[in-house]
C-alpha cells in the first residue's frame, strides 16, 4: 500500500511538472504589450458553504494573477511609493483587467478549496490606468530634482533659505512638505542640505535672494535634473472668531526648470490656509498645507512633461580622450551608433587624441553611460569619467588582462 502510494504521488508530481511546463511555456509564448497569459493558484477556507468557497478560490487565483502581471510591469521603488494608489487601482478594477480566464484543476479538503485557473490579463488596461494616476510604466525613470524653498512664517520679517544659515536653527515647513510629496511618487530628490553657500565661480556667497539662475547653477552642480524653484509666505488673514481664532493664509509660488535646457516643465501658486489661536503654529500649519498643495500640483506637471519628453530623443556631446588609436575610435563610433536609441550621431572634432561626437538618444546621460557600459568592445574598455546632463566624457583605455 505505502509503495503504491509512493508510485502514484510521484507519477502526480512528474504529470503536475509537465502541466507547469506547457503552461509557463504557453504563458511566456502569449506575453505581449497589450496583454498576458498567467497561472496563479486561489485557496480559501470553507466556511460550511462548498460553492462559495470555491467561487471566492476562484476570485482570490485572478486577484493573485493580475498582482504578478503588475509587479512585472512596475519597477518595486515605483511600486512601494505610490502602494496606496496602486491597491486602490487594484481594488476598484480588479476583474475589469481580465479578459479571459479557465480553470485547469480544482481540488478540496475538509478545511479547504483551491483552484488552479489560466488568467489572460489586459496589460494594456492596467498601463493606461496607471498612467491616469501619473505612476510611471518600467523604463521610464523619474528625474531627479532638488527644491529650494524660501520661507517666511511666524514673525519672521522676511524670506529664509535655511541652507544659507546653517549655524542658525532652521526648518522650512513648506520645503518638509514639498519633499513628503516628490519622495511619495517616486522623484529621486536630493536634500537641500547638499548646497554649498558658496558658488563656484567666485567662492562668493549665495545671495539671500534665490533667483532661477543661481538655482539653476545649484541644480547643475548637484547633478539634479529639474531644480523646483520658489518662496512660501505666511500672513495673518483679516478673519477672527470671537474665542480667539485667527486665520491665516500662505502664498505658494514655485517653477520647476530642466537644467540642461532651461526648459520650464511647469508653475503653480496655491494658498493655504489654518485656523489657530497660536500665531506661530497658524502660521506653521499654513505654509505646511500651502506647500504640501504645490508640490501635489506641480509633481503632476512635472511627470506630464517628463512622459511627453520620454518618447522624444535628446541632444547629446560626447567627449571622446584616447581616440588618437584610430581603430579604436572607429570601433567604439560603431558599437555606440547601434545602441537602442542612439541615432544622428556625428563627428564635431578631431584634436590630437581627443575627439568629439553628438548624437540623439531618447533617455538621459545616466540611461546612455550605463548602455554604454554594457556594450564589449573587445581590444578596448571605457572609463566614464563625467556624466553631466546632455554630456558624456569618456576615456578609452587598454583592455585589462585577467
Amino acid at each position: 500500500m505505502n509503495r503504491y502510494f509512493t508510485t502514484k504521488n510521484i507519477l502526480n508530481l512528474f504529470l503536475s511538472a509537465a502541466i507547469v511546463f506547457l503552461i509557463t511555456f504557453k504563458a511566456s509564448a502569449q506575453d505581449t504589450n497589450a496583454s498576458a497569459i498567467i497561472n496563479a493558484i486561489g485557496k480559501i477556507n470553507i466556511d460550511n458553504n462548498i460553492a462559495a468557497a470555491r467561487d471566492k478560490a476562484i476570485n482570490n487565483g485572478i486577484e493573485k494573477a493580475v498582482t504578478q502581471i503588475l509587479i512585472k510591469m512596475l519597477p518595486i521603488e515605483v511600486l512601494v511609493s505610490n502602494f496606496s494608489n496602486v491597491s486602490k487601482i487594484l481594488e476598484a478594477n480588479l476583474f475589469d483587467f481580465i479578459l479571459d480566464y479557465k480553470i485547469l484543476g480544482e481540488f478540496k479538503t475538509d478545511k479547504t478549496y483551491s483552484v488552479i485557473i489560466e488568467a489572460t490579463v489586459a496589460k494594456a488596461k492596467i498601463n493606461q490606468l496607471l498612467e491616469n494616476y501619473n505612476i510611471l510604466i518600467a523604463g521610464q525613470k523619474l528625474p531627479s530634482i532638488i527644491i529650494i524653498a524660501g520661507e517666511q512664517s511666524g514673525d519672521e520679517t522676511s524670506v529664509k533659505f535655511c541652507f544659507q544659515n546653517r549655524d542658525i536653527p532652521c526648518k522650512s515647513y513648506s520645503e518638509s512638505a514639498m519633499l513628503d510629496i516628490f519622495k511619495a511618487k517616486g522623484f529621486n530628490v536630493i536634500p537641500s542640505k547638499n548646497i554649498s553657500i558658496t558658488t563656484s565661480e567666485n567662492n562668493s556667497e549665495l545671495p539671500i535672494e534665490i533667483d532661477e539662475q543661481t538655482a539653476l547653477e545649484i541644480g547643475t552642480k548637484l547633478h539634479a535634473e529639474i531644480v523646483v524653484i520658489g518662496k512660501t509666505i505666511a500672513q495673518l488673514a483679516s478673519n477672527t472668531m470671537g474665542d480667539g481664532k485667527k486665520s491665516f493664509n500662505a502664498e505658494a509660488s514655485f517653477t520647476a526648470i530642466r537644467t540642461s535646457n532651461k526648459e520650464k516643465l511647469g508653475s503653480t501658486s496655491q494658498t493655504g490656509v489654518s485656523i489657530n489661536i497660536d500665531t506661530t503654529e497658524g502660521s506653521i500649519k499654513s505654509v505646511a498645507t500651502a506647500g504640501k498643495m504645490a508640490a501635489e500640483d506641480l509633481s503632476n506637471q512635472i511627470l506630464s512633461a517628463w512622459k511627453e519628453s520620454s518618447t522624444l530623443s535628446s541632444k547629446f556631446d560626447i567627449i571622446v580622450k584616447g581616440s588618437g588609436n584610430l581603430a579604436n575610435f572607429v570601433m567604439f563610433r560603431r558599437i555606440l551608433s547601434e545602441i537602442k536609441g542612439v541615432k544622428n550621431i556625428s563627428t564635431n572634432a578631431m584634436k590630437y587624441n581627443e575627439s568629439s561626437l553628438s548624437l540623439d538618444f531618447n533617455a538621459d546621460s545616466n540611461q546612455l553611460a550605463e548602455a554604454i557600459l554594457k556594450e564589449n568592445f573587445m581590444t578596448f574598455g571605457v572609463n566614464i569619467t563625467e556624466v553631466l546632463p546632455n554630456k558624456l566624457v569618456i576615456e578609452l583605455i587598454p583592455s585589462k588582462k585577467f
